[in-house]
């Protein structure tokens, strides 16, 4: 017996779930080529390089693939005569790539209205109007059916109480999924289409107002017998706002209603033609006196141009956007003067001062563009803008968390006041540069860490050796052993003996709670008994912290251990001076190649520091936030419970030996 149209309902649970099984995959399989760029975090359509984001996405590889998937899973879909939520979801998603896509239509290359022989890339105000619209329909109204069923992928939509829409890729999720990737952008583009819209509709206001007012004068010279100098000074005024607002109008991603354009460029036209004609240079003179000598005034015009100045935004089409063409290279030093503005802006909070002004924004970026300059001419001016060099971002840093603490107040009022003068603050150390209050969380850590610190000679595997026989000229590495063939360490020790080796390389084998910088003797030491003995345990209160670079010039270290499933970012702290050949010249990753019992170990070491052509370069790792530390205290505690010491290998020639708290007294 065959039921009623059983077929047809069979088909359409077999599409149903081939239909969840590719929304499971549009949603949940990474894009094998992915844009792993941050999302960007712009007020606006158009970067500060001149740039439409739009076409970042646009222009990719997972785009063309999310509209090629989209067809596809629409053409099962279609199959699929049911309102499910993956049908809603999808719907959903379809319709958010749709917008994309109008606005991807709408953004044209049009004549600038106020350059002339100007092609510029803009959106027409009708159209902005509508796709703005159709977008509060889409993203401002998320179902609740919908919201579940992207948590279920780790997706999760919200709006705020303003109308944002956020949307987040929580850990666990395909973070470069096509359909994550599509979700991701759409708030992005509407959140900086609404600011363009609105950037837009304040001008238009602007315009508007200042017609009404130069209508309303105007109408009151009507009454006047003669134009007299004060009626010559509001023309000036009139003419310099206008002219003010028509260069804000030309940089309008949102292009305004052309009769307005048309209107005010009229209007401009007329006002500089009555100027010319009807004024003066006395009256001309006298209005450009008052201007630059109205702290108000001042203040209004320098505003625009000191942020083009650190943010690199031009306030027009003219010769500010040419600078920033030029300025590619040098992005390193807009992103140090707005950091330091910013940590001025901070500081003038903690001081209770009114930051919402022009004056004190003013002021910030100016006192931000000296402090960068200062910087630069004492950390870069040999390097030059290809490349940051460590010591200026590492002096950037110490400016900016010292001038942005509550606690350091005083700091931050001499920088501004000018009694600090920036070419000194960029020599400061960082003590000078912290507030009491961290000097004194770091002199009680260095007390901490130094308490019941013992220094022993499983520390000291590790290193490098390079040396010069006598009678060649050739210089040979020698590789470092394994503790597995300790039956060839005693007779290679004797064979070597009467080698001359001149140390020249170190490799650091970490100890965790022991100050740490790289310590090479001159001569060959004898056997220790103890590497506390033997081995900078009288110097390690004279030591100063330095934390030692990687190749790339950061302080970062990764540490892999297994399979790779366990690691965390670590540091170095060195002290005294830096061993040539060890800072900067790190690794990036560390991956653990064995492990090794303490007795094999503290053999092997004795064995080595014994044979005098081996020096011990000692590093403390040093965590830098409270989840690595816990990491890092399960990682040894697991380590400790099985009697075990972690090998890490740097490159052929280079090992590592972790030596956790427990055996420190071995």
């Amino acid at each position: 017996i065959t039921m009623p149209r059983e077929d047809a309902v069979r088909c359409m649970l077999k599409n149903t779930k081939r239909f969840e099984v590719e929304l499971s995959s549009f949603l949940g399989e990474d894009h094998p080529c992915p844009d792993r760029a941050p999302y960007p975090d712009m007020d606006s359509l158009v970067g500060v390089n001149g740039e439409f984001l739009l076409f970042r996405l646009t222009g990719s590889q997972p785009f063309r693939f999310l509209k090629s998937s989209i067809s596809s899973i629409s053409a099962i879909a279609s199959n699929v005569f049911a309102n499910t939520p993956g049908i809603a979801t999808f719907d959903w998603i379809k319709k958010a790539v749709e917008w994309i896509d109008l606005l991807c239509d709408v953004v044209k290359q049009h004549p600038s209205v106020f350059e002339r022989n100007e092609q510029r890339l803009g959106i027409d105000f009708t159209s902005a109007l509508k796709l703005l619209k159709e977008g509060e329909s889409i993203f401002l109204d998320v179902p609740d059916d919908l919201r579940k069923t992207l948590s279920k992928h780790k997706i999760y939509v919200s709006t705020n109480k303003e109308g944002r829409l956020t949307v987040k890729s929580k850990k666990g999720g395909a973070h470069y999924a096509v359909g994550t990737t599509a979700i991701r952008w759409c708030p992005v583009l509407f959140e900086a289409l609404k600011s363009d819209v609105a950037r837009t509709t304040t001008w238009e206001s602007a315009i508007n107002r200042l017609s009404l007012e130069f209508l309303e004068f105007r109408d009151q010279l009507a009454s006047a017998e003669k134009l007299s100098d004060i009626h010559l000074l509001r023309y000036h005024a009139f003419h310099y706002q206008l002219a003010r607002l028509v260069n804000e109008g030309a940089s309008l991603v949102v292009a305004p209603p052309d009769g307005m354009v048309a209107s005010s460029l009229k209007l401009l036209e007329n006002l500089h033609s009555f100027i010319g004609e009807s004024s003066n240079v006395r009256v001309a003179y006298q209005f450009a006196d008052e201007k630059f000598n109205s702290g108000q005034s001042v203040v209004q015009d320098r505003a625009p141009l000191v942020e083009a100045l650190v943010r690199r935004k031009s306030i027009s089409a003219g010769s500010c956007a040419e600078l920033n063409n030029n300025s590619d290279n040098g992005s390193f030093r807009q992103a140090g003067r707005q950091h330091f503005a910013t940590a001025l802006m901070k500081g003038l909070e903690h001081l209770g001062l009114q930051v919402s002004s022009d004056e004190s924004r003013t002021l910030c970026a100016l006192k931000a563009e000296e402090i960068e300059r200062a910087l630069f001419d004492q950390f870069q001016r040999f390097v030059g803008e290809q490349a940051i060099s460590p010591e200026y971002k590492r002096q950037a840093r110490a400016i900016k968390a010292g001038i942005a603490d509550k606690g350091n107040a005083k700091l931050c009022g001499g920088v501004l006041q000018g009694d600090v003068d920036p070419a000194i603050l960029v020599r400061m150390s960082d003590d000078e540069l912290a507030s009491p209050q961290v000097r004194q969380e770091r002199e009680h850590a260095e007390k901490e860490a130094k308490k019941g610190v013992v220094l022993v000679p499983q520390s000291a595997a590790g290193r490098i050796v390079q040396g010069n026989h006598p009678s060649q000229n050739s210089q040979s590495k020698e590789k470092l052993q394994s503790p597995s063939d300790l039956s060839a360490v005693d007779s290679a020790a004797s064979r070597e003996d009467a080698s001359t080796i001149e140390r020249q390389k170190h490799l650091q084998s970490t100890t965790f709670g022991t100050l740490v910088k790289a310590i090479v003797s001159r001569q060959p030491p004898p056997a220790p008994p103890s590497l506390a003995a033997s081995i900078a345990a009288s110097q390690l209160s004279e030591m100063d912290t330095t934390f030692l670079l990687n190749s790339s010039g950061g302080d970062r270290i990764t540490l892999s251990f297994g399979d790779g499933s366990r690691r965390f970012l670590v540091g170095f702290c060195a002290e005294g001076a830096v061993v040539d050949g060890v800072d900067g010249c790190l690794p990036n990753t560390w991956a653990e190649k064995g492990r090794l019992r303490i007795s094999e170990f503290s053999k092997f070491v004795k064995a080595k520091l014994g044979s005098g052509k081996w020096a011990a370069a000692i590093l403390r790792l040093v965590t830098f936030a409270d989840k690595e530390a816990r990491e890092f205290k399960k990682f040894y505690m697991e380590y400790e419970t099985k009697e075990r010491i972690a090998m890490l290998s740097l490159d052929e020639t280079t090992k590592a030996y972790l030596v956790t708290p427990k055996f420190h007294e071995h």
